[in-house]
Formats: C-alpha cells, structure tokens, sequence
C-alpha cells in the first residue's frame, strides 16, 4: 500500500465521472401475474426487498418464474456477476447476482462499460446508499430517477486498481461471512443442546420420565410450574411523548430496540423525565429476565438476563421484568427456556394475533408452565449452556470487528486516502 492523496485532491490517475458515464441501465419489471405460466418456476425473481446482500442468491427470492415469464419481456434477465440496484422501495441496496434470474421494477441492472469493473462499482454504489436515499421522493412508494442514478458521482481509480480495491474488500467480506457461518453453526449446537437438556435433564442424572401436556417429555422427578407462582412479574413505565414534563431525574430506559434474543444491544439507549417513586417502581434489578411484550413475531417473548450493564435504569411498558424467586429459579435457566423451542411455541400460542402482530399481557406471562429441576441441576444445565454461548459472543464480536474493519477500509481504499497496488489483485 502507498500513503493516502492530498486532502481535497483526486488521487493521481483516477477521475470523478457520473455513473452514466461509465454504465448502461436496464429497468427490471413484473411478467403478468394473472398468467399462471409465468409463475412458479424455478427461476429466482428478485425485488428491492431481497437485495441486502453482496451475492444474491436462489435464497434470496421470494418468488420464482418459469422460463416462460423470464423470457417474457416484461422482465429483465440478470445474469451471474451482474450488478442490480435497487430504485425503488429500498433504495440504494445492491447486490450481484449468482445465478440467473428476473428482477422487478424496484431493481436497475447496472452494466459496467470496458473501463469500470463490477466488483468496484458495487463497492461504490454501496458507499453511496446514504446518497441515493436522500434523493428519493414519492408518496406509498419511495423512489429516483434514472437522472438520480446517472449523476451519481464516481471517484474511478485505473481499472487494475478497482480490481485489486473490490479484492480486499472481498476478502473482509468473506471473513464477515465466515463468522456468521460460525455463529450459525454454533447457535444451533446451542438449540439442540438446549432442547436435549430441557426434555432429559443433565446426562446421567434421571432413569425415568413423563410426558407433560405442553412441555412433552422430563425428566419425572422434574416439577412442573407456573412463572407466576415461582417469579414477580413487573411491568413497564409508558413513554409519554408529548406530555409535560413529570419527574425531576432523567433516568435511562430499555426499549425493545435494546432487548434481543439472548442479549441486548445498548448503543442507543433513551432517557426519560420521572419521580423517585417510579424510579423505585420501574427499577431494573440485577438477574431481571427481560422479555419484548411483542411486535413482529420474532419479537415475541424474545429476552435475556439483566446484569445491571447501567447502574440505575428504567423499562418501557413494551419489556416485562421477571424477577424470580431466590433459591427457586435462577435467572439464566428462565431465560433459557424462554427462548427455547418450548418458550416460544408457548408465547405464540398465547399470544393476541392481528395483522404481522403479535403481542402477550402481564398475565399471559404469569401462566407460562415450565419445567422446574432443583437449583442444582438448573446451575448445571446453565454452565453448559453458557459454554456456548461464551463461544457465540466471541463469534460476534470478531463479526464486528471485520464490520468496522471493513467500513474503515472501504472509506480509506474509495477516496483514494490509502492505494493499493495491482499485484494485491487475487
């Protein structure tokens, strides 16, 4: 690598073109889908709403055509390397085909002349996502213009450069994709053990079983209980947005932008105005079992345990606090089980289902039936757990290391700021 170009300058040898200047577009569309021979193929049809990923693969798709109506001319055929960008619903995503396939109106192929290269111009037109997206206009649908798309400036390196910029990227792409394949894999030897765990307890420790309506089969010698017999459910304080202001502390609190599945995510966490007394009322205690009170579906009942990561703070009505029984449950086997295949099947079932929507009550909550080992064995079954959970946390935080590895050298490497020399091209 050489040193970075002067500040303001284009770096020498490279050029600031419009993306017109150095590709061609073509428009996707949708074949007729009153015509039955045009559907239910095994061609992968995309829209703006399946791009979101550099390869855009079979998995990607939500519907699929017949040779019939991706040779129909109300679609564009895309080919594998081929450069789509979304125009339309979500726009600025892109992605590069893998396969052949169709694409629908909210896509523009974009296809490089002989002194850009695909692989670059993907990296470019990513970058520039945020861009696009300001110029978007429209009512129900959000949409730019072919002007929009052709006046996006380009800082074009010669072509054995763009080559060897959309190589290291890859390669920190490729990375990012290994850790997910790790985290993948790892979350489901997590599950699996989960659920021999639940259904047979510790190995060795039980001879015989029984099979429990709801919960299927444990371990005999297991109790079976109710959360609200063996935990305090405590509710959440409501965000009252344009209300005076109540309270004199400013005090953080969760929302269910914070509650994951199995963790929490903290880097954007609101405050809001209270008294003392609500700051007792709504308090998080440390071992708190947080739970989402709903949403989408795969919000439901999501949770983990609270570990006081933020000396005092607060939760909105939409996350429960379970606060269990001393020397009865232990916080992690509760929130374990939660989000087992047992939990959940337990929350959807209870759940109040509306349109994409679902949501439970406090009550709900305090009738889930759980399977209840003594504290020894709940301890035991949590320590193998949390074995692999420690390996899933270090997946993830390699994963966004490569993230932020990959966003730094993706700025350094597309203005220009840092050079890499053709020779690095693979």
């Amino acid at each position: 690598m050489r040193g970075p170009s002067e500040d303001g300058a284009i770096p020498v040898g490279w050029r600031r073109v419009r993306l017109g200047d150095v590709a061609g577009f073509q428009q996707g569309g949708t074949p007729a889908k009153a015509n039955a021979e045009y559907w239910n193929g095994e061609v992968p049809f995309v829209t703006g709403a399946d791009l979101g990923q550099r390869r855009i693969r079979r998995d990607s798709a939500r519907s699929f055509l017949t040779e019939g109506g991706l040779n129909s001319g109300s679609t564009v055929i895309c080919n594998a390397g081929d450069l789509l960008l979304a125009t339309r619903t979500r726009v600025g995503l892109v992605g590069i085909a893998s396969e052949m396939l169709g694409a629908s109106q909210d896509i523009t192929l974009v296809e490089p002349k002989d002194d850009a290269d695909c692989g670059f111009l993907y990296r470019a037109l990513d970058s520039q996502a945020e861009e696009l997206q300001r110029k978007s206009r429209g009512t129900t649908i959000q949409g730019v213009t072919r002007e929009d798309v052709d006046s996006l400036p380009i800082l074009l390196p010669p072509l054995p450069e763009q080559r060897a910029i959309a190589a290291v990227l890859d390669s920190i792409d490729e990375a990012i994709e290994g850790a997910e394949a790790v985290i993948a894999a790892t979350e489901g030897l997590r599950d699996a053990l989960l659920h021999h765990l639940l259904t047979r307890g510790v190995p060795g420790w039980h001879t015989e079983w029984r099979e429990v309506p709801g919960l299927g089969t444990i371990p005999a010698d297991w109790e079976v209980v109710r959360l609200g017999d063996v935990a305090t459910v405590q509710t959440g304080r409501a965000v009252k947005k344009g209300s005076p202001v109540e309270g004199t502390h400013e005090i953080p609190y969760l929302s269910v932008a914070n509650v994951k599945d199995g963790y929490l995510d903290l880097t954007v966490v609101k405050a809001m105005r209270v008294s003392a007394g609500e700051i007792e009322r709504f308090g998080l205690q440390h071992g708190d079992v947080l739970f989402t009170e709903g949403g989408d579906a795969d919000k439901l009942g999501r949770g983990t345990v609270w570990r006081t990561e933020i000396p005092v703070c607060l939760h909105q009505n939409h996350i429960f606090a379970v606060r269990p029984n001393s020397g009865v449950l232990t916080s992690e086997f509760l929130s374990f089980f939660a989000g087992s295949g047992l939990g959940k099947r337990y929350f959807l079932g209870a759940a109040k289902q509306t349109t994409n929507l679902a949501s439970v009550n406090s009550t709900q909550l305090k009738d889930m039936t759980l399977p209840l080992p003594d504290i020894r064995e709940q301890k035991a079954i949590v320590s193998a757990l949390g074995q692999v959970n420690a390996a899933i946390v270090v997946a993830r935080e390699e994963r966004e290391g490569l993230r932020l590895l990959k966003e730094s050298t993706a700025d350094a490497l597309l203005t220009g700021r840092v050079r890499v020399v053709p020779s690095m091209q693979r």
